[in-house]
């Protein structure tokens, strides 16, 4: 079973209810789990309490009997035992859906009037005060075996049925937090859906800037050639062919961007792998550049040139950069005039791999910094943007055990930082 005892009941109920009953019929009653920890243990008598569990050789034969009791508790029925310091104990072990989660055990009372003589002989062996002792013994209760097996099967029974409801309650709150992690791992795929699409998004952006100029390249040379054609004039056929190269070539160029978008947007890889940072930066550059050049931001590369190596996922470092990236050339679209700039620098810092992306733009205010990294936040209006892309980043950089950081840089503009754990070799 993958639940205890203690995992079904109501432990200070069961407390409230066991100690009444002990008051009532003056028995010792104590209830343990499957491995003997007591989870209910009501007061002793002074008999147990100052004398057979003070002294060493009376303490040493209660453990005998408890050796007893529990060896009989393991055949799985009632248990009766007088133990060497003459007082009886009764067991029953507490069995649900066929295994044996622990057990009730009450004792410290005799079935017939106690053999004075008996105890004055272990008064005397053990050292106590026989007048005291004698006197701690008169007032143990005594219990014919007939009632106490009665009592001790009512609370058996009681114990039982407490536990069979702890049982059902048991079953119902994990069928509940089943069906609620089941909800959670929905919504979390729901999300990653949303997380792909937004990248997807993203990486459409900076492609049409990649494909929009060999486009219209190739369409300028076709038009040409055309209308050289139309009106019937002769062009030297190495000047044809020379075009049509060029036209093969920017062909080539929407092939190598189509081909990369398809890398990146295909089923994301979940097993990590030694990737170069240097190189993730290098192709997401290829996708954005053409778009950082269409919003007049230039750009300045601070590339550590070895040891940038990681443990991640090749797209993953991509997605990172591209939306740091896209991130830089939005904020710089809120300032006016010329000289907007980001900078992309990798370094190894200690035992870790830094990529930061610079800009010169706003900054992130005080308020900003504490939400930047929440799905869903975003400081554009309604429609532009839907505040996922610093959220995607800062989650995988999370799965790669590292960290986003975000910061004012002087005289204006902010940095993202993230930091990654340089891989061993």
């Amino acid at each position: 079973m993958d639940y205890r005892l203690a995992d079904l009941l109501d432990v200070s109920s069961l407390n409230r209810m066991l100690d009444s009953f002990s008051e009532i019929f003056g028995m010792a009653i104590v209830v343990v789990d499957a491995e003997g920890i007591p989870l209910f243990k009501s007061s002793q008598h002074k008999v147990c309490l100052n004398y057979h569990r003070a002294f060493p050789i009376s303490l040493e034969r209660c453990r005998q009997n408890e050796e007893t009791v529990n060896g009989l508790l393991r055949k799985g029925s009632l248990a009766s035992s007088r133990c060497l310091n003459g007082m009886m104990d009764y067991a029953m072990p507490i069995v649900i859906e066929g295994e044996r989660l622990g057990a009730l055990i009450v004792g410290q009372f005799f079935n017939e009037e106690p053999d004075e003589s008996f105890f004055l002989r272990q008064a005397g062996e053990c050292g106590f005060d026989e007048a005291a002792y004698l006197e701690a013994v008169r007032r143990v209760p005594v219990i014919p075996a007939e009632r106490v097996g009665h009592i001790v099967e009512f609370l058996n029974q009681f114990v039982h049925t407490l536990t069979m409801m702890g049982l059902e309650r048991l079953r119902k709150v994990r069928v509940e937090a089943a069906e609620a992690e089941q909800e959670r791992l929905e919504a979390k795929a729901a999300m990653s859906r949303a997380e792909r699409l937004v990248s997807i998004g993203t990486l459409a952006a900076a492609v049409s800037h990649e494909i929009s100029q060999p486009l219209n390249y190739i369409k300028l040379t076709a038009s040409s050639i055309l209308y050289w054609h139309q009106r019937r004039k002769q062009m030297e056929l190495d000047q044809v062919m020379d075009m049509i190269q060029e036209i093969s070539n920017e062909v080539d160029r929407i092939e190598k961007t189509i081909t990369h978008l398809k890398t990146l947007v295909r089923k994301p890889e979940t097993e990590l792998e030694l990737c170069d940072l240097n190189a993730a930066v290098g192709r997401a550059l290829e996708l954005v550049g053409k778009q950082m050049e269409a919003h007049r931001v230039g750009l300045t590369l601070e590339l550590e040139d070895k040891g940038m190596n990681v443990w991640a996922t090749m797209t993953g470092l991509e997605e990172i950069t591209i939306n740091l990236l896209v991130n830089a050339v939005q904020a710089l679209d809120t300032v006016e005039g010329p000289g907007k700039e980001i900078r992309v620098r990798t370094r190894v810092e200690r035992k870790s791999v830094v990529l930061e992306v610079a800009d010169n733009g706003p900054g992130v205010s005080e308020e900003m910094k504490q939400k930047i990294f929440e799905p869903f936040f975003t400081t554009k209006p309604a429609g532009e943007n839907t505040g996922l892309g610093l959220a995607i980043v800062y989650t995988l950089a999370a799965n790669y055990q590292g960290r986003l950081e975000v910061e004012n840089t002087e005289p204006r503009g902010a940095t993202f930082r993230m930091v990654l754990p340089l891989a061993d070799g």
